[in-house]
């Protein structure tokens, strides 16, 4: 064994000839096993005592080994000489410590980086000649070096366990917690739906009170008959409301003409047929037999027989009159074989037991901007009627009507009353029902809510 001193620069030099340790694994290559230890989940608990007992068996006996030869070269100094080399090894291993904690990959110490990919050929030399003292060095040394190594390795494995645990536990946690969360959140969400419910279920109660049960009665369709009277006051025409049974158009026209023959010769007893919406639409022609006298009407009969087709045709939306026999066309007292036909009438008041139209009497039908009167506005029209006249209203004074809506083809006239007598009652529904059939109405509904009654009055027949 060589007596030479060991200088700090030959130790240097005989550190940084030990081969370097590389590790043939790329940075992906680890990250990616790292991943699929974290995906398998902690493995078994290592023994932890194991390898740091290793390294502390392989440190003494390098000690034991080395005290010799430190003894002998004389280079066994004091722990102030020693600091730098003991703060050396230190330094490296805090390093690489640090290195994978920062990193998560095994880092090259500093003497490892430093360490040339030739050796020395001078240090080569010098240590040849020291009866071969540098080669038990290089031994020794590359026995720390893997020492070192495995303690890296050591930490390394520690590092990536304890790395993954808390990993897995927090994945755990979190997926724990976020069930846990998510079942807290349906919880409350159903309990929310749960209140919902229960406030809209309150809400469509105290919003749509039980419906009572109504009393429904239904009337008959009607027609009607007139009659023209002559007065101090003038002409008079009335109307008498006649029940029908399921008969149609034609045969209640023909019917209602015949019945209202204010001819002195009975000219309309004549009248063999009607015909609806003929030469055009909303036209009516009326077919008479050949034994007809119509064109020796006098100037009384003439306007009295125009004032009854007006009465009986205008309820059926006619607008024009055409009179034929033998399919041509005839003369009509003193005017021509036709005349037109007003559908303009708004409603109807009590002219005795009969009725009236408004037509006749002249009331009001339009509003102040020229406009025909709407259903509701007639039957408000109809509750008035001034003092002195010859008529008086169809609407019982003790009957007030609260509202009228509509739906579809439908009206429905909301009324109030005390005590009326039946007689005007049914007087009351009959100037109604007449009234409507001016209007594209199908169906009247008097509703009495007071008393939970419906009367509807059908106005097409």
């Amino acid at each position: 064994m060589s007596k030479n001193k060991w200088t700090e620069k030959e130790i240097e030099k005989t550190l940084t000839r030990m081969p370097k340790v590389e590790d043939r694994q790329t940075k992906d290559e680890l990250f990616q096993a790292v991943e699929r230890r974290r995906a398998k989940g902690p493995g078994p608990r290592k023994k932890q005592w194991f390898f740091p007992a290793m390294a502390s068996a392989a440190a003494v006996l390098l000690i034991v080994l080395m005290l010799p030869s430190f003894m002998n070269s004389g280079l066994f100094m004091s722990s102030d000489n020693q600091a730098p080399q003991n703060n050396f090894g230190s330094t490296a291993l805090n390093n690489n410590e640090a290195a994978v904690e920062e990193n998560g990959e095994p880092q090259q110490n500093e003497s490892e980086e430093a360490a040339p990919d030739q050796p020395d050929n001078e240090g080569d030399s010098e240590a040849d000649t020291e009866n071969n003292g540098p080669q038990e060095n290089n031994a020794d040394a590359d026995a720390e070096v893997a020492d070192d190594n495995n303690e890296n390795m050591n930490r390394e494995e520690n590092d990536e366990d304890n790395l993954n645990q808390p990993e897995n536990n927090t994945a755990e946690n979190s997926g724990s917690n976020s069930s846990n969360s998510e079942n807290e959140n349906e919880a409350d969400v159903n309990v929310r739906e749960a209140e919902e419910n229960e406030t809209d279920e309150n809400d469509s109660q105290e919003e749509e009170p039980e419906q009572p049960d109504y009393a429904y009665e239904e009337e008959s369709s009607v027609f009607v008959t007139a009659v023209v009277s002559e007065e101090e006051s003038g002409q008079r025409i009335i109307v008498n409301p006649v029940e029908t049974d399921g008969i149609t158009n034609k045969d209640l026209i023909i019917s209602a003409i015949k019945e209202s023959d204010p001819t002195s010769g009975g000219y309309f007893q004549e009248l063999e047929d009607v015909i609806l919406n003929s030469p055009g639409e909303g036209d009516v022609t009326l077919e008479f037999s050949d034994n007809q006298q119509l064109a020796s009407l006098s100037s009384y009969e003439n306007m009295a027989a125009e004032e009854v087709l007006q009465e009986i045709l205008a309820i059926y939306q006619a607008s024009e009159v055409y009179f034929t026999e033998n399919d041509e066309e005839i003369g009509f007292g003193q005017g021509e074989s036709s005349f037109p036909i007003s559908s303009l009438n708004r409603g109807y008041y009590a002219a005795g037991e009969n009725l009236v139209s408004a037509r006749a009497v002249e009331e009001p039908m339009t509003n102040g901007a020229g406009d025909p009167l709407s259903f509701g506005e007639t039957l408000e029209a109809m509750a008035e009627v001034e003092e002195d006249s010859w008529y008086e209203s169809a609407i019982p004074e003790e009957l007030s009507i609260t509202d009228v809506r509509y739906e579809e083809e439908t009206a429905y006239v909301y009324y109030d009353y005390e005590e009326v007598e039946e007689a005007e009652m049914d007087q009351f529904k009959k100037a109604v029902q007449l009234t409507a059939k001016y209007f594209t109405l199908d169906t009247v509904q008097l509703v009495n809510e007071e008393q939970d009654e419906v009367t509807i009055l059908p106005v097409r027949p």
